[in-house]
């Protein structure tokens, strides 16, 4: 339903959604789904709607709930960390420092690694950051 309220700009349906939702995902104890929650519908949304500093908030905040997790298993290591990423991709298009949205897409950007890394498979990783820093030097 979020994603339908989202498709047709119904921004403050999908805000209340949200607002509900997140006390289901809180009574459920899912770090992923009010991770979610924060992220689009109560962050991109209050975005759209023109609330910038409610949205940087929410982000914020979906961003602390995923740093405060540590899966071991290989499928929700992927979850968080992509979800972490997007984020932190939401983040930079909303502050207005360029600086700090340098950051954020530094760490968004830092995802393929975080993931091998953390489901043991850092040989593929350690080529790719090897061959970005060719990259990097060679511009």
């Amino acid at each position: 339903m979020s994603r339908l309220f989202h498709f047709m700009a119904l921004h403050e349906h999908r805000i209340r959604l949200g607002e509900t939702a997140l006390h289901s995902a809180a009574e459920l104890d899912d770090y992923l789904a009010k991770a979610e929650i924060f992220l689009d519908d109560l962050g991109w949304a209050n975005y759209l709607r023109g609330n910038k500093t409610k949205a940087v908030a929410n982000v914020g905040h979906a961003i602390e709930i995923l740093k405060q997790q540590h899966p071991t298993a290989a499928p929700m290591i992927v979850q968080t960390t992509l979800l972490h990423a997007k984020a932190e991709r939401h983040l930079a298009m909303l502050v207005s420092n360029s600086s700090q949205a340098i950051e954020h897409i530094r760490a968004a950007a830092s995802t393929p690694h975080r993931i091998a890394e953390s489901t043991g498979n850092s040989e593929h990783s350690d080529r790719r950051s090897a061959a970005r820093s060719s990259a990097t030097e060679t511009c």
